[in-house]
């Protein structure tokens, strides 16, 4: 299984890309607060969620940090002239935060995970992070936070954290209407 083709215009979704969505769709309508996004790997499906005000009404800014153009340019042509969207060519594949970087949801899936978790940690109220099916990523996470949720899919593959300092999530629900 996975991409069928390399080119973003082709891509056939044949993995569970998608798992993420019933997370992330329920944090927008749990927390309507969250107004500034920041995301690592963006795509298909978180960019275009953190963008649909169905469910995250309230975003006014979504840093989408990515390291392929071609991406970049792609998801600009679907997303078009959305004044919230900020897209970022990341040249060497990792930036790190200035002092006063704060957002209200990190969103970690793509590659550095470990330097992107230990460097910006600090700058979410909430941090999500996909595929942390390996423990690892589980674990860093909650080194660096006081409370962590895991959502197992039905296929056991591709799991989402969410972990924060600020509210204590590990009794948080996905909502029945996002469910797989």
């Amino acid at each position: 299984m996975g991409c069928v083709s390399s080119s973003p215009e082709e891509r056939i979704d044949t993995d569970h890309w998608d798992s993420h969505l019933p997370v992330l769709r329920s944090l927008g309508k749990q927390f309507s607060d969250i107004k500034t996004v920041i995301e690592f790997g963006c795509g298909l499906h978180s960019t275009m969620c953190f963008l649909d005000k169905n469910y995250f009404p309230y975003v006014e800014k979504l840093y989408s940090y990515e390291k392929h153009q071609g991406w970049l340019d792609y998801l600009s042509k679907l997303i078009g002239d959305d004044s919230r969207w900020v897209p970022l060519l990341l040249k060497k594949g990792f930036i790190m935060p200035s002092k006063r970087t704060k957002c209200d949801l990190l969103f970690i899936d793509g590659n550095a995970r470990k330097k992107t978790i230990n460097a910006w940690s600090r700058t979410g109220r909430i941090i999500a992070m996909h595929d942390t099916e390996k423990k690892k990523f589980r674990n860093l996470l909650l080194r660096k936070n006081k409370y962590l949720y895991n959502h197992i899919p039905s296929y056991k593959t591709h799991w989402t954290s969410i972990a924060s300092n600020e509210f204590n999530i590990t009794n948080f629900k996905i909502n029945k209407e996002f469910a797989e």
